[in-house]
């Protein structure tokens, strides 16, 4: 006979606390005490590779491997999008730059043009220099 009672899901929570209860008794009987040696004994070959030079440097060699990777399948990426004529990010950041400097400029000529006439302000950057007419 089926533990589900009713459609609602109780027969569920019933099923999931005898499956939970099953393991917890399981871990007191034989399942248990292989899980513990399991655990042992891995525990040490784990430590055993943690120490062995050979491994550790087996171990380097594909991380590098995979960064290097990882370097290459960008370039490719790069290249595909740009052959696909869309933007990169470097191209996003080259614009962006340029807007930047554009909005800077802009401000500076709208504050040269809402300041009175007899006052200019105080130049804002090495480009600019004194304009025509200023001595």
């Amino acid at each position: 006979m089926s533990t589900r009672t009713s459609p609602d899901g109780d027969g569920l929570k019933t099923a999931w606390a005898q499956w939970l209860e099953g393991l917890s008794t399981m871990s007191q009987g034989p399942a248990g005490k292989v899980y513990k040696e399991w655990e042992q004994w891995f525990g040490g070959q784990a430590e055993k590779l943690s120490r062995n030079e050979t491994f550790l440097g087996q171990v380097a060699k594909a991380l590098e491997s995979s960064f290097l990777m990882k370097a290459q399948l960008d370039r490719v990426t790069e290249q595909t999008i740009k052959l696909m004529r869309l933007p990169t990010a470097g191209d996003l950041d080259a614009l962006h730059q340029r807007l930047d400097g554009l909005e800077r400029r802009i401000d500076v000529l709208i504050e040269r043009m809402e300041t009175p006439k007899g006052r200019r302000p105080t130049p804002q950057g090495p480009s600019q220099g004194p304009t025509s007419g200023e001595t």
